[in-house]
């Protein structure tokens, strides 16, 4: 696959999501909310999303920039995702530094990551 240039991205950030288009397709998404709740700060990451044919290259981490610097902006000081039972996914979000939080009856497991 040729590198992938991120032609175009729509940003609604007051509906909370941001999704990267390449030629007027999806590539990649996801959504983010602000909690007004306890912990103080702390943001709520979802649908992270990279349409199959263009994953493994990279672009994971270059969305998951984009939401670390959102969260700057924002002023958020953690960040919080649930993550079903995938070694595979947890394993990148480890990368990234978040760390276990708490399991769910649901069988997800939550992650948080401190924003500095």
């Amino acid at each position: 696959m040729e590198q992938l240039s991120i032609k175009e991205k729509w940003e609604h950030f007051d509906n909370e999501n941001v999704i990267y288009l390449d030629n007027g397709k999806v590539i990649m998404s996801y959504s983010i909310k602000n909690f007004d709740s306890s912990p103080k700060n702390c943001w709520k990451l979802e649908n992270v999303y990279v349409q199959d044919e263009y994953r493994n290259n990279g672009l994971f981490y270059i969305l998951m920039n984009d939401v670390f610097n959102k969260c700057k902006e924002g002023n958020c000081k953690k960040l919080w995702i649930e993550v079903y039972k995938n070694a595979f996914v947890i394993k990148k979000y480890k990368k990234l530094g978040f760390r276990f939080y708490s399991y769910n009856k649901t069988l997800t497991y939550n992650w948080m990551k401190k924003i500095i």
